[in-house]
């Protein structure tokens, strides 16, 4: 947001505060991930078109320097092949999402399906838009870092505020759900005035909690950039991985002693 008003003074309290009141009514209507399907397709139409006027913007600006392109940067050093990977993790950290999605669909079975769609299709995705913006100069830490003040940051700038706004949205909804159920006679599934009430209490306590904290913490941004670095493989690559095998070795197992019942069962007494 602060991109899309840069020509103006606007200080990162102001800049979340608009952008929390504007989530007050979604994080109030939006209960479950079934409600968000429109909107996180808008949002995946949202960030494509981001990404091609970023690059197109790139690809068109007067005066970038000549940009010579290496194999291996030849200022790499460990922070930033550190840093790198922690990039690559934070771009597939949404994993730990699937298996809210795979609760709430009517055929669970089914989500391996679209997942063998959108995974590779994520993976392709990626790595063309970092090898075309690394050809076409960008030199910021992000895309939109580095394109030149103008009317394409604001536009671009303000859809990538709403991008933003949409994912903290999908992530609340988790979230307060799962407050919402652990609240006395709370039933996460009613539609009536009490049970709106206790959600959107949910809803709203998290977003007000996380703009105290968030402005509260000088140093927020860096430590969290520490925290995501050191947990998001764990929790969203090696724990899925291990509660698959745990799963797996369970259901073999059963399947195991299932099969050797009727043999037992069968079995004639000796002497």
């Amino acid at each position: 947001m602060q991109q899309a008003f840069f020509s103006e003074e606007m200080c990162l309290y102001s800049a979340t505060a608009f952008a929390c009141a504007g989530l007050v009514v979604p994080v109030f209507v939006v209960r479950q991930l079934a409600d968000s399907v429109a909107m996180s397709f808008f949002n995946t139409l949202l960030i494509a078109a981001v990404v091609v006027l970023a690059l197109s913007e790139l690809a068109r600006e007067p005066g970038r320097p000549p940009h010579q392109t290496h194999a291996l940067a030849p200022d790499v050093t460990f922070m930033r092949v550190l840093g790198g990977t922690t990039n690559l993790v934070y771009a597939y950290a949404g994993q730990w999402m699937y298996f809210e999605l795979m609760a709430t669909m009517a055929s669970p079975e089914d989500f391996p399906k679209a997942f063998l769609v959108a995974g590779p299709t994520m993976v392709i995705l990626y790595l063309a838009v970092a090898l075309i913006g690394y050809a076409l100069g960008a030199t910021g830490s992000d895309l939109i870092d580095s394109l030149q003040h103008g009317p394409v940051l604001r536009v671009v700038a303000s859809m990538l505020a709403v991008h933003v706004a949409i994912v903290y949205l999908v992530k609340n909804v988790v979230l307060a759900r799962y407050l919402h159920g652990l609240l006395p006679r709370a039933d996460i599934e009613a539609r009536d005035a009490a049970s709106y009430l206790r959600h959107s209490a949910c809803a709203a306590g998290l977003m007000a909690g996380g703009f105290v904290v968030a402005n509260s913490i000088p140093f927020f941004s860096q430590m969290m950039g520490l925290i995501g670095g050191l947990l998001s493989g764990p929790i969203n690559f090696l724990l899925p991985i291990g509660l698959y095998l745990t799963a797996l070795g369970r259901h073999v197992s059963d399947k195991d002693v299932a099969g050797t019942a009727p043999l037992r069962a069968g079995a004639a007494p000796v002497g």
